[in-house]
């Protein structure tokens, strides 16, 4: 698909703020779905992370940890293979973005390596930081204290050795893998690509700051939406019940990043 489409798309006024009222931002214009443009050649799905986690009884420790899992594994099984399907039969590129050795069984990741082995910087990043005495207390402290736990160290272990992508979001012939953001930068170079539609975990959390993420490619000029129902949110103890966290996360991506897409806009509009 190379015309150019409309699709409802979600948008969000941030301003309007009204100093008559007790809090001002409540004056603010707020969501809003209206037809907006599309161009199908220039635009790409990207599946973030979408791992294959095993059974809470396998490894309960990184259930603990990750409370989000059952809501991901549940959209892996019910809504990703819906959002990829509409893509792929819009003749629309799908790139993955992965992290782990995992990658390198996948031909997908070869071939694609291959193809942008002459579009990647030649220079290396510094060296991170030497860690000293207090850092390593520090950092320590977090794991015991702020996440993920000692405890549940071990089953997290775990569960990244036997990592793998979920069935669902496996890539197909012909499509793209990648684990950093100089490599989504040359595959997107390579087919002209601009606008980057995120599925995958989580929204506040990997699709936000890890490589390959929307601050990254944001930043290198791309626009980068969502996905409403292909994500879920790393949620707290005050947020998870109502989803505040993820909700807080599309207006984030709405008001610094790109636009938000319904599920059923899009399988809908990309299949007619």
């Amino acid at each position: 698909m190379h015309k150019r489409i409309t699709i409802p798309t979600w948008y969000y006024t941030h301003f309007g703020a009204d100093y008559s009222l007790d809090i001002p931002a409540e004056g603010f214009g707020g969501w809003h779905k209206t037809e907006l443009p599309l161009a199908p050649k220039h635009t790409a799905l990207c599946v973030m992370h979408a791992w294959d986690c095993p059974d809470r009884a396998q490894v309960p420790g990184i259930y603990n940890a990750v409370e989000y899992l059952p809501r991901a594994n549940e959209i892996l099984r019910n809504t990703m293979p819906l959002l990829i399907k509409a893509f792929r039969g819009a003749g629309m590129q799908v790139i993955h973005i992965e992290g782990g050795d995992y990658v390198h069984k996948y031909e997908e990741y070869k071939r694609t390596m291959k193809l942008i082995k002459n579009k990647l910087p030649k220079t290396k990043t510094l060296a991170k930081p030497a860690p000293d005495k207090t850092s390593k207390a520090l950092r320590e402290f977090r794991t015991a204290h702020v996440h993920p736990g000692k405890e549940n160290v071990e089953d997290i272990n775990a569960a990244c050795k036997i990592r793998d992508i979920h069935p669902s979001a496996r890539p197909i012939p012909g499509e793209h893998m990648v684990t950093q953001s100089d490599e989504l930068h040359a595959v997107c170079d390579l087919h002209g690509i601009n606008h980057l539609i995120y599925a995958g975990f989580a929204v506040n959390y990997c699709l936000l700051m890890s490589p390959g993420g929307m601050l990254d490619m944001s930043r290198r000029g791309f626009l980068c939406s969502v996905a409403k129902e292909a994500t879920t949110a790393v949620e707290c103890d005050f947020s998870a019940r109502t989803e505040m966290a993820k909700q807080l996360a599309l207006w984030n991506v709405a008001l610094t990043f790109g636009f938000v897409y319904e599920l059923s806009d899009l399988t809908g509009r990309l299949s007619s």
